[in-house]
């Protein structure tokens, strides 16, 4: 009669003998392609496996704090019924039956308890358990005689009153307790299943090699599918269908290889999304920093705002103007103000509009962070990550995201699967920037985030974007729009501390440097006029003591791109100490990486390889001596200063970073009377950046043609008004102004 056996945990127990059996399948397998097996779960024991006329049986214990004596009821259980098995008639002791114990824990000595003395036995200094894995039989027999006493005793007491087999385990020999000693291996401190599943990860990858099945890093769904067969299995009513077979695990490679992943199998995925989420906070932790510090050389990161966003009602037609930053005080009915998580509720998606340096990212960003904290799963993605990947196919999109997310979040996890996560948990994703994409693919993008939406109603899809760049693209009354509101003068203020504290200002005179600024910024109206988002005040800061009524965001820009130029001069001149001699001012240094911008914004991905970049450089040094000491280290300084690596190219730190030193190269051209330019979405800002760098260098007069050739191209269209003022308010020009000034007139718009 069988004795009911126990069991740790009934969750981590059979999660451990399907792992367990995955495992000592693979061993087989890859020890010897050509052998056949049978494997299954709560079979003959809790793991069973039939190889080469060979019968594996094995018990499982995983508890979560607990060590086993020889005599553990765990241990005197499993040995009672390994002594079952090998005394069956079909098996009569057999020396191809093995039996072994595979355990978590760890091997503890035996103490002298009562049981020990009523069997007058004398326990031996070392534990056991350990004298039995060593095979360490004395000559008169000791250790056999103390478990023979002890299992004997077991044995007697669960069989009580039942029909045993106790008797003949009594005429046992020492040499028969011997040979069923010897035929068991013990396993303790052996992994868990964590450790247990990554190396049966590794073990999959082997079999593949060695079948020559390409599985694309499919190793979670395979062992997911196998983990699924060995359960089903179990309640199998005919004793033949119970097992998995060599030919069913070949297969089943086979199908995860070639065909669609079943649904079925994700609830057998271990993943872990307290890793998952720490992670895609860290990155986005680093995201806000590269977006600071991409435009700032301070040392620290400020505190951010937590500012507000305003939305659309669903029954107004969105016009493009409605889209532009709003004073909070100026706002008009049709739109509501409050918190960003306050409107993301909504069944259609999500899109928050900003103007260049509106801190549409930040907000964001620190939504996916707060979203996160409060464990609903939130993806930040930036557009840049995935620029010149998405196509008209819908699964791009998510192939795009498994590349991001194995690439920037999961490194050393190497899987991810979008599809798997959105079947099984409700997630928000948001695509930031998708202004950076060509038009083409930004409406690829956008279809394929439709879709998204509509195909799975567990998941929120957000995206941000500059809204004049993007207004032929987004259908306004497909998506629930956002815009971000412009600062108000307690947030300029706010900023300006942030800023001060991140400057190393005393504390004791934060507020005082930042009221002084303040003061200074509100005594200037075109300046304030200026100072109307975060990118602006920011870079506004240093200059808020002299005068800057001058000043423009592309001025401005510009300015931060000499700043930058210069960064790393001091704290890092050993480094570039040839590129420093040969170029001594940012001024200097300029013309280099305006040449790496140029090739960067016209190329089709926004992006170029190392060996393109290494050849502008070496093209641009052509003429300078010792340029086998200068090519490296200045190679070197432009990567450390505006590249990011991404994927297997580079690709500039920041869009604005990009406009700006890619303007370089149009404001030299522009001042040629035949320049000539197709201006579109994209190309539009760094031309008035460019309008902007001239009017700085002295260089205004001669542009003049150029610029009224520009506008009156521009203004054939109204939708171009926006793009023209711009221009125009980036030349300080009058002409340009009064220009200007007559179209509206005869377009009956006001100015």
């Amino acid at each position: 009669m069988d004795i009911k056996r126990d069991a740790s945990d009934k969750h981590k127990g059979i999660k451990l003998q399907k792992l367990r059996a995955i495992k000592l399948a693979f061993d087989t397998i890859i020890a010897n392609p050509k052998t056949q097996f049978h494997v299954a779960i709560e079979s003959d024991g809790d793991v069973f496996i039939y190889s080469d006329n060979r019968k594996f049986i094995e018990e499982n214990k995983n508890y979560e704090s607990k060590n086993f004596s020889f005599f553990s009821h765990q241990i005197l259980n499993t040995l009672v019924y390994f002594l079952d098995y090998w005394l069956k008639d079909t098996v009569n002791k057999s020396p191809n039956v093995i039996f072994s114990f595979y355990s978590t824990n760890s091997i503890s000595k035996e103490y002298s308890t009562e049981k020990v003395k009523d069997l007058n036995i004398k326990l031996p200094e070392k534990p056991i358990l350990e004298l039995l894995i060593s095979k360490e039989w004395d000559s008169e027999n000791t250790l056999v005689e103390i478990c023979k006493k002890v299992i004997l005793k077991e044995y007697e007491k669960q069989y009580k009153g039942k029909k045993n087999k106790y008797l003949i385990l009594e005429e046992f020999s020492n040499d028969d307790w011997q040979s069923f000693f010897s035929q068991i291996i013990w396993n303790f401190e052996m992994p868990a299943n964590e450790d247990l599943a990554n190396e049966i990860l590794v073990l999959i990858r082997e079999y593949a090699t060695i079948k020559q099945i390409d599985i694309d890093n499919k190793e979670v769904f395979i062992k997911a599918m196998l983990g699924q067969r060995l359960e089903d299995k179990q309640d199998e009513g005919d004793t033949a269908n119970r097992y998995l077979t060599d030919e069913s695990l070949e297969l089943i490679f086979h199908q995860i290889a070639n065909q669609p992943i079943n649904k079925s199998i994700y609830k057998y995925v271990d993943f872990d999304y307290g890793i998952f989420v720490q992670n895609i906070k860290d990155y986005t932790s680093s995201f806000l920093k590269e977006k600071y510090f991409s435009v700032n050389n301070k040392k620290d990161l400020p505190k951010f705002l937590y500012r507000n966003v305003k939305k659309h009602n669903s029954e107004i037609k969105i016009q493009t103007s409605h889209l532009e930053e709003t004073r909070p005080d100026n706002l008009i009915k049709n739109v509501i103000v409050g918190d960003i998580d306050s409107f993301i509720n909504d069944v259609k998606p999500i899109f928050l509009f900003g103007e260049i340096g509106s801190g549409k990212s930040s907000i964001i960003a620190q939504y996916v962070i707060h979203k996160n904290n409060e464990d609903n799963l939130c993806l930040l993605i930036p557009v840049n990550s995935i620029k010149g990947k998405v196509t008209s196919d819908f699964i791009s999109l998510f192939e795009c995201i498994n590349q991001f997310i194995n690439s920037n979040i999961l490194v050393q996890v190497a899987f991810f699967n979008f599809e798997f996560i959105i079947n099984n948990r409700p997630v928000t994703i948001v695509l930031d920037g998708l202004d950076e994409l060509n038009n083409q693919e930004a409406r690829y993008v956008v279809r394929h985030l439709a879709k998204l939406n509509k195909d799975y109603s567990e998941i929120t899809i957000i995206a941000t974007g500059r809204p004049i760049e993007l207004q032929s693209i987004i259908n306004f009354n497909d998506w629930n729009c956002l815009t971000t509101i412009e600062l108000t003068e307690n947030e300029v203020l706010e900023i300006l501390k942030n800023e001060a504290i991140a400057a190393n200002i005393p504390e004791e005179h934060v507020t005082n440097d930042a009221i002084k600024r303040l003061d200074f910024l509100k005594s200037r109206n075109e300046l304030s006029l200026l100072a109307k988002t975060p990118l602006v005040v920011c870079l506004l800061r240093d200059f808020l003591t002299e005068r800057v009524e001058d000043e423009t965001l592309g001025t401005l820009m510009y300015k931060v791109l000499l700043k930058r130029l210069e960064w790393d001069e001091i704290d890092l001149k050993t480094n570039y100490f040839n590129f420093f001699n040969e170029f001594p001012t940012a001024i200097q240094r300029e013309n280099i990486i305006a040449i790496i911008a140029e090739k960067i914004f016209l190329s089709q991905t926004k992006q170029i390889k190392d060996v393109q970049l290494s050849q502008i450089i070496i093209d641009s040094l052509e003429n300078v001596e010792n340029k086998n000491k200068i090519i490296p280290e200045t190679i070197l300084f432009y990567k450390n200063l505006f590249l990011q690596l991404n994927g297997n190219s580079f690709s500039f730190i920041s869009q604005p970073l990009l406009e700006i030193a890619y303007s370089l190269k149009l404001a030299e051209n522009i001042k040629d009377e035949s320049f000539f330019i197709d201006i579109s979405d994209h190309n539009w800002r760094s031309l008035s950046f460019a309008i902007a760098v001239n009017r700085l260098k002295g260089y205004a007069i001669e542009l003049n043609k150029s610029i009224f050739k520009i506008l009156k191209k521009l203004l054939v269209y109204e939708d171009n008004i926006p793009i023209a003022a711009i221009i125009v308010s980036e030349s300080k020009n009058s002409e340009l102004e009064n220009f200007l000034y007559q179209k509206f007139q005869n377009l009956n718009l006001d100015l």
